[in-house]
């Protein structure tokens, strides 16, 4: 169990004297308390919602289109006294799952990653809202891994926009087939790819990068293949690098042109 005294977005203005001094001194003791403080409790012993209770408070009503809801493994939540209205809450991570009722893809599930926010109040924590963090898709076909390494290999310049006339090469594209693929919409998913190239770093210096990628693609409808993508990077790694004169370098065909 995780607790933290959380700084409110906006410092308190109003409020007396008495309330400010003691907002400091709870700032320099709750840690400590935190630390001597049972499991399933906060530092001031009020019980904690359990993730049984978590579950029934946040499944939606509409059951029917419930898939699968649970509490996120590995973490207890966290409890922490807001400093704005000193007043404790406790925030457990929860995930979704849902029927998208998508017509394209009558099997894609919604995941719906939040928190669940209690508030204490009368010595007791009460289910307060369900904040969402992240929506994804699940269910919902790709493109083959080779249509998709075609279109990113034919769209290096997206890949590597801004750094065209510095990359010298590219050897290999392949797509990261241990890591899933991330569905953000029906019509929007990435993927990983790792690309090894070579990069001019200076006038006199040529790199060997095997870099991966987060590449997210685009298309119209769920039944077209990606029409666009746009890139970022997502690990970089130098095997190794090589120098050559100037005038070498210069005489090198890059991405910009083609490689011609």
């Amino acid at each position: 169990m995780t607790y933290l005294l959380a700084a409110g977005p906006r410092a308190e203005r109003r409020g007396s004297m008495l309330r400010t001094l003691l907002a400091g001194l709870l700032a320099a003791v709750l840690p400590l308390h935190a630390a001597c403080s049972g499991a399933g409790s906060d530092p001031e012993g009020h019980a904690l919602p359990s993730d049984r209770q978590v579950v029934r408070d946040v499944t939606p009503p509409d059951r029917d289109n419930v898939v699968k809801v649970e509490v996120v493994p590995g973490s207890d939540g966290e409890a922490y006294l807001h400093s704005s209205d000193l007043v404790w809450y406790f925030d457990r991570g929860v995930v979704v799952k849902r029927k998208a009722n998508l017509a394209e893809a009558p099997d894609a599930v919604l995941v719906v990653g939040g928190l669940a926010r209690y508030q204490l109040f009368d010595g007791e924590y009460r289910f307060q809202r369900f904040l969402t963090t992240y929506n994804e898709y699940e269910g919902i076909d790709a493109p083959s891994g080779r249509d998709l390494r075609v279109f990113v290999e034919d769209n290096l310049h997206q890949i590597f926009i801004g750094r065209e006339h510095n990359v010298m090469e590219v050897d290999e594209v392949s797509l990261d087939t241990k890591t899933p693929q991330v569905w953000h919409t029906p019509l929007s998913f990435t993927a990983v790819f790792r690309i090894r190239y070579t990069l001019r770093t200076s006038n006199t210096t040529l790199e060997k990068r095997l870099d991966d990628f987060d590449v997210r693609f685009y298309r119209n409808s769920v039944e077209e293949p990606p029409g666009s993508l746009m890139a970022t990077e997502r690990s970089r790694t130098v095997v190794g690098t090589e120098t050559r004169s100037a005038t070498e370098i210069d005489a090198m065909k890059s991405l910009r042109t083609g490689f011609k």
